[in-house]
């Protein structure tokens, strides 16, 4: 049960500028979002912060959506984890490899680009962190100095998210969640406290 219940839309109507980001990203907004919307700063530091990372972003879908999907995995956040499944889906990835991520060493869906992303984004997202020089030289070979900053500023942009979402128990909205059930694996997801 969330610690902390939404607020509805109509009461942050000085938001409302702001939430245009997840309406146009997601479709809705997310329960996150609007108990977060309380602090309205917040809300407008975030929403600035989530267009950075996002629109202005030369990576593909895949590493985007993957490589959040990666980091929410790693921290733990059955939230984060089912919202970019789904949003990767929104956004062109092919269901079949974002239901396979977890086999992403082995799987033929992944190139090796992708490889050296999930590896990095895991490592990224450990704590403590196991980012190390064969992991750093890997991502090296597929990406540049700008795309490794824009794959940092995914992984921490979703560190926020996956911090506050298990803290708070946050409650997990119908479409992510039933995106994970039919897609993601049951022994991987799970919904956790946010049911």
């Amino acid at each position: 049960m969330a610690i902390i219940d939404p607020l509805q839309r109509e009461q942050a109507p000085e938001l409302e500028d702001y939430f245009t980001v997840w309406d146009e990203r997601m479709g809705y907004l997310p329960n996150a979002l609007m108990t977060m919307a309380r602090k309205p700063k917040m809300v407008q530091a975030l929403a600035q912060l989530s267009e950075a990372v996002h629109n202005d972003c030369s990576l593909s879908p895949d590493v985007r959506g993957l490589v959040g999907q990666m980091a929410s995995k790693v921290h733990g956040c059955q939230y984060c984890l089912a919202h970019t499944a789904a949003n990767s889906e929104r956004y062109g990835v092919a269901v079949e490899k974002i239901a396979r991520m977890w086999e992403f060493e082995t799987c033929e869906l992944f190139s090796d680009a992708e490889r050296a992303a999930l590896r990095f984004a895991a490592a990224s997202a450990s704590v403590p962190n196991a980012v190390d020089e064969t992991l750093a030289a890997d991502l090296k070979q597929y990406f540049n100095d700008t795309e490794i900053v824009e794959i940092m500023g995914i992984i921490c942009y979703y560190g926020w998210w996956n911090r506050w979402n298990p803290s708070l128990a946050t409650t997990l909205e119908a479409h992510p969640r039933g995106f994970a059930e039919q897609h993601l694996d049951a022994t991987k997801w799970n919904i956790g406290t946010h049911g």
